[in-house]
């Protein structure tokens, strides 16, 4: 009698724990299923702005990324439409995508800025200060002056190429250095015709002679201390070509 009861449940034990075996697996999955369509619902982009764009329009920026209302901000592929931005609109220099969850999304935008300009034929070729080409123009006004590089083929939103890639390192160096230092403004007619040589007019009365892009930090450093140590009047040459402390010789 008493066997029987045991062996009654023993099969009640195997039954529950049968049931167990095959409904707890389904409850997981459904979970997981459930979680991911409330992932998809809830961070969905509801909203997309942009912000720090002066040469494009909020549907330009949208539309360049590829993003769309609806797509989902946890499985959003930024490295992707940061990329399509920046190959679709030249004068956009960086790229940040700002996520306020649960739907909204601010694409974040800072802009090439002109910064000097090379002549290419009849046309005017506008670059930035790290040598990406935005556009040509007419009115260069404000642009500092390149000359002797020779563009081979410009392209819209690419890096200049030339006859000599040491002459864009170079010249490349030189912007970033007077753009850093704000000298940019005083700064004309840089001549890269010898990347051993490189000279340009400072503040209208200075003829700089750089030598190389080489430590353009502490030259221009040494440009800055030379010029402020002249009288108002003075007018010549600032030598930086020299290891150490450049040298002024007036006219």
């Amino acid at each position: 009698m008493f066997n029987g009861r045991f062996k009654v449940r023993g099969r009640r034990r195997r039954r529950t724990a049968s049931i167990a075996y095959i409904y707890i697996p389904v409850f997981i999955i459904l979970a997981v299923l459930l979680c991911i369509f409330a992932i998809i619902l809830f961070f969905g982009a509801a909203k997309l702005q942009v912000e720090g764009s002066t040469s494009y329009t909020e549907d330009e920026i949208i539309d360049s990324s590829g993003i769309e209302m609806g797509d989902n901000l946890m499985f959003m592929n930024e490295s992707a439409a940061v990329a399509k931005i920046k190959a679709t609109l030249p004068r956009v220099d960086t790229v940040q995508l700002v996520k306020h969850m649960p739907n909204v999304l601010t694409i974040r935008v800072t802009e090439s800025k002109s910064t000097a300009y090379i002549k290419y034929g009849v046309d005017n070729w506008v670059i930035d200060q790290h040598g990406k080409l935005l556009n040509t123009t007419e009115s260069t006004a404000g642009m500092l002056n390149i000359k002797g590089i020779e563009l081979v083929d410009p392209v819209e939103g690419q890096i200049i190429s030339a006859e000599s890639d040491a002459s864009v390192h170079s010249l490349v160096q030189v912007l970033e250095g007077l753009v850093d230092a704000d000298l940019l403004s005083k700064s004309a007619d840089l001549d890269m015709s010898n990347v051993g040589n490189i000279t340009f007019r400072y503040d209208d009365r200075f003829n700089v002679k750089l030598g190389t892009s080489e430590d353009i930090e502490n030259k221009l450093k040494s440009l800055c201390e030379i010029a402020e140590s002249r009288q108002i009047n003075e007018t010549g040459t600032i030598d930086l070509s020299y290891e150490g402390r450049g040298s002024f010789v007036p006219e």
